[in-house]
């Protein structure tokens, strides 16, 4: 019973903490960092907000995190590549026109 109470004591901890460790990201094209750099240093569970405009493309997603675009947000690429490449479990990305 003992046991029990303390796996489920853990469970919780690690819920919580990691819920509370998230963040909201909001990025606008007119900032000084690229989208590829905000997603580099995003944490895992992150939400990346996108203004609307154009991004640079040629961006990975690494982590596990969601990209959120706001109406008229878009990941521009420049003819050659992948625009997105995504390398991550459970990425979320939606709103965006790329």
């Amino acid at each position: 019973m003992l046991r029990s109470i303390a796996i489920t004591m853990v469970a919780l901890w690690a819920a919580i903490t990691s819920a509370a460790t998230a963040a909201d990201r909001i990025v606008s094209p007119s900032d000084r960092q690229t989208l590829a750099a905000v997603l580099d240093q995003a944490s895992v569970g992150d939400r990346i907000i996108l203004r609307p405009g154009k991004y640079p493309g040629r961006v990975v997603i690494k982590k596990t995190l969601t990209v959120q675009g706001d109406p008229g947000a878009s990941i521009v690429g420049d003819g050659t590549g992948t625009v997105v490449t995504i390398d991550a479990p459970e990425v979320v990305l939606k709103g965006v026109d790329i």
